[in-house]
């Protein structure tokens, strides 16, 4: 057996192990069910790149990188995606 977790504030997989097969089972769900799935994610725990990003961050060494986007910003350099 295959699918998602039924519990109300549970999320879990069942018997899945690849992108297609959480599509699929995804595809299935009714939108309240989605809607929860949804919110499962978007709790999600940090993951180890997460963690990294806020360890770099705090120890000053996306400064630069920031810098460039602020200049970017008060000089007109971005644009719209596509």
């Amino acid at each position: 057996m295959w699918g998602l977790s039924h519990v109300p504030g549970q999320c879990s997989l069942v018997g899945m192990s690849t992108v297609a097969e959480i599509k699929a089972a995804i595809s299935q769900l009714t939108l309240e069910e989605r809607a929860e799935v949804a919110r499962c994610l978007h709790d999600w725990e940090d993951d180890a790149w997460d963690k990294q990003i806020q360890q770099d961050l705090a120890a000053g060494k996306l400064n630069g990188l920031l810098a460039k986007v602020n200049d970017d910003i008060e000089h007109g350099k971005l644009r719209d995606l596509p």
